[in-house]
């Protein structure tokens, strides 16, 4: 496993836990970028020393209860014939077919699927389609693909379920509080 950053200190943790660090990811690429632009890099770096790949996992660090088992069934299902990508999901809760939008009025508009009276029968939960969404944890693309496209997500994708416990996508301040004292309680550890 390679890990790609610009941080020495991070590059010296990558090591003690078994990393490899084969160069420095330069300062256009440390900031907000798509992954895309990250994971063509490191195959530019790996491919100027002759290795050369079929796949390629992006492991998100913002949700670290991602475990091997995710990302192995992750490779496996990205192996199969014609399949582009796997990427782990969790299924969601909250309803697309339940939601608003809000004007400048703050007045509610539907914002899909219920086209009935506000108030009206909206339908129960059990009667819905089950809907995923990406979870950040684990996406495995097909080289060829990724440089084809310049996307993670294939045309052909497999969602590798994660459970909802496990998928905690830390993109604020508050998300790491919630998780990090979850884990102080050690609430979140019967679902690890």
């Amino acid at each position: 496993m390679i890990v790609s950053t610009d941080s020495a200190e991070y590059a010296a943790i990558a090591r003690s836990r078994g990393a490899e660090i084969p160069f420095f990811r330069p300062a256009k690429l440390a900031e907000d970028v798509p992954s895309e632009d990250v994971l063509l890099h490191a195959l530019d770096q790996m491919k100027k020393k002759n290795l050369e790949y079929d796949l390629v996992a992006c492991i998100q660090c913002t949700t670290p209860l991602v475990n091997c088992q995710d990302i192995d069934s992750c490779i496996k299902a990205a192996q199969g014939e014609g399949v582009d990508s796997a990427i782990t999901v969790t299924k969601v809760r909250e309803r697309p077919e339940w939601m608003f939008s809000m004007n400048k009025s703050k007045e509610l508009q539907v914002f899909m699927g219920n086209t009935g009276e506000m108030r009206g029968s909206w339908g129960i939960r059990q009667s819905f389609l089950d809907l995923y969404r990406p979870n950040g944890a684990c996406y495995v693309t097909r080289v060829k693909f990724l440089r084809k496209n310049k996307r993670i997500i294939g045309d052909t994708c497999i969602g590798v379920e994660m459970p909802r416990s496990r998928s905690f996508d830390i993109d604020t301040e508050e998300d790491l509080a919630l998780l990090d004292s979850l884990i102080k309680m050690e609430t979140i550890r019967k679902f690890v």
